[in-house]
């Protein structure tokens, strides 16, 4: 008798033509997206965020932000049809054991005091709030900041704050979340899905802008080197592993991937208040909405391309790129 061979919906899929398949991802993500409370909760508070700054007296940042929130839409755009049917991460297993669960809230509380710790001393030296001088042994080092005229670039204590940063934001919560049973591939530490062509994606207007610089004498080809990877360790690596390694990763666990994208994205925007704070002469609200309508914006879309490739690579890559486009635009004079 002949075997009877059923086929698998990946099957079927696979023999769709290219047309009909992409319009099927699309159409699957616009269904998720509806009935997705997350999702809606971002649109209001993203709209909120907007309406504040146009009606506050600050409407003049908001068409500075259509060139990020572009590229990113498209990056949205281009990520649906290329990681369709991709498997789910390890780290998408939702935790049932309240022991586990009680661990991995330990692990993002942890990790998120370290994070306040860190923006504190920021601000701290951004003379924005006082700091501890009078505390024995680290005292005279708080006043060395706040003494410091702020944060020059490249002075001695922008370097100490750079370094206690990196401490805080990224050694001492991967330490707390091993210690507290975590390991690597619930961190985004797994076999991904087209990880680097999505990266390479998301970083493509970097690469280009970086050539274009190269090319037009204005950058040369070591010190543009320099610029990508100071970008990939310290904001690409660094944050991704924090904002989509720690935190997105533990929050889908407790709850579901929509959940994990939204507040760890509009976590990873309020963890740049400090350095916005200062620009917007200390107009504290203001300060939030564009936070979380810069900065959260890019975190959904990170936290969207974490989850669709399934491990660190892609964001990190893309973070790291787009991190070092701010100061080349400087040098080709764009307008965005």
């Amino acid at each position: 008798m002949d075997e009877v061979t059923h086929a698998t919906p990946i099957d079927v899929a696979e023999r769709e033509p290219l047309g009909t398949r992409i319009i099927n991802s699309y159409r699957d993500m616009a269904t998720k997206c509806i009935h997705s409370v997350p999702f809606w909760l971002s649109v209001a508070v993203l709209l909120l965020c907007a309406v504040y700054l146009a009606t506050t007296g600050y409407g003049g940042i908001l068409p500075q932000l259509v060139y990020p929130f572009a590229i990113n839409i498209i990056l949205v755009l281009a990520a649906i049809p290329l990681t369709a049917g991709r498997a789910a991460a390890p780290w998408e297993a939702r935790v049932s054991e309240q022991s586990e669960r009680t661990r991995i809230w330990f692990q993002l509380g942890l990790s998120l005091l370290c994070i306040l710790i860190a923006n504190y001393l920021v601000l701290g030296a951004r003379n924005a709030v006082p700091l501890p001088t009078g505390m024995p042994i680290v005292g005279p080092f708080f006043a060395s900041l706040q003494h410091s005229n702020g944060l020059g670039k490249g002075s001695g204590p922008a370097q100490s704050v750079i370094a206690i940063s990196l401490v805080l934001q990224i050694v001492l919560p991967l330490v707390f979340v091993f210690l507290l049973g975590a390991r690597w591939r619930y961190l985004g530490f797994c076999k991904g899905y087209r990880s680097l062509i999505m990266g390479l994606i998301g970083g493509a207007t970097a690469i280009i802008i970086g050539l274009a610089s190269l090319l037009l004498g204005k950058i040369g080809l070591l010190p543009l080197i320099v610029l990508f990877i100071q970008s990939f360790l310290i904001a690409g690596l660094t944050e991704e592993l924090l904002f989509r390694g720690i935190f997105q990763t533990r929050l889908t666990r407790l709850f579901t991937p929509a959940w994990g994208i939204a507040i760890s994205a509009f976590l990873f925007g309020l963890a740049h208040f400090g350095n916005f704070l200062p620009q917007l002469h200390f107009a504290v609200m203001a300060t939030v909405s564009l936070v979380l309508l810069h900065n959260g914006f890019g975190g959904l879309v990170a936290g969207f391309i974490f989850w669709r490739t399934r491990n660190l690579l892609a964001t990190t890559l893309m973070h790291g790129l787009n991190d070092a486009e701010t100061p080349l635009h400087a040098l080709l004079h764009l307008p965005f």
